[in-house]
């Protein structure tokens, strides 16, 4: 069975060669994706300052924040802040932003970060200044939770883990099955006749009915 062994490691091998390669190429549209998503959440941010920023020109600042805080209720699985950039650091209204992601964000580039909240559960979070003339400096913080991402991924790396050991598990015993059948028994017929043969026992001719090469050596023999 040494042949049964030598077929069936080789078979393992190229399995977790393919599927090693198929994990990686999910893992590279994951992250195109994720990056995707990113964007999107960028282009949403983006198209809701445009809409605070004429209400708080119509309206005010008071009437922004009442705005944003009902919105931030009303979908689960986002958060939706005003927040200011030259608030005390102590102030709660304050951005969660270091000095230099102020000084971008106040230059009117959009910040995107991932951090984890208060449960640990990592949320992305994205800024974007308000511009209004007149106003005291603020951003639009928007988050959205990646408990949904996260569980993707965690369901998709477990399915190809358990793809993979189905997949071995069962080309194992098929090639063992296969090869103790045409290989290893035939073989072991083999090595019975030819020590009966050196013994000088020629009687009970040795007839295999595959057609294979193992069949004509032991028609020839």
């Amino acid at each position: 069975m040494r042949v049964a062994r030598k077929h069936t490691v080789a078979l393992v091998f190229g399995i977790f060669t393919v599927m090693a390669g198929y994990a990686y190429w999910q893992y590279r549209q994951e992250v195109v994706l994720f990056a995707a998503d990113l964007q999107r959440t960028r282009l949403l941010g983006r198209t809701i300052l445009i809409s605070l920023e004429r209400i708080w020109q119509v309206e005010g600042e008071g009437r922004v924040r009442e705005v944003v805080e009902r919105a931030s209720r009303s979908v689960p699985g986002v958060t939706l802040r005003l927040v200011s950039l030259d608030a005390a650091i102590s102030d709660p209204r304050r951005a969660s932003l270091t000095d230099r992601q102020l000084a971008e964000l106040a230059a009117g580039k959009v910040i995107q970060l991932i951090r984890p909240n208060q449960s640990g559960v990592d949320w992305t979070y994205t800024y974007a200044s308000i511009s209004v003339a007149g106003a005291r400096p603020a951003a639009l913080e928007l988050g959205e939770s990646l408990k949904p991402e996260v569980t993707y991924l965690r369901m998709s790396h477990w399915a190809v883990l358990l793809a993979t050991i189905a997949v071995v598990a069962v080309c194992a015993l098929i090639i063992t099955g296969l090869d103790a059948w045409l290989i290893g028994r035939p073989m072991q017929l083999l090595y019975d006749k030819l020590r009966r043969a050196g013994a000088g026992d020629l009687s009970q001719p040795l007839a295999l009915p595959q057609r294979d090469e193992i069949g004509d050596l032991a028609r020839e023999i």
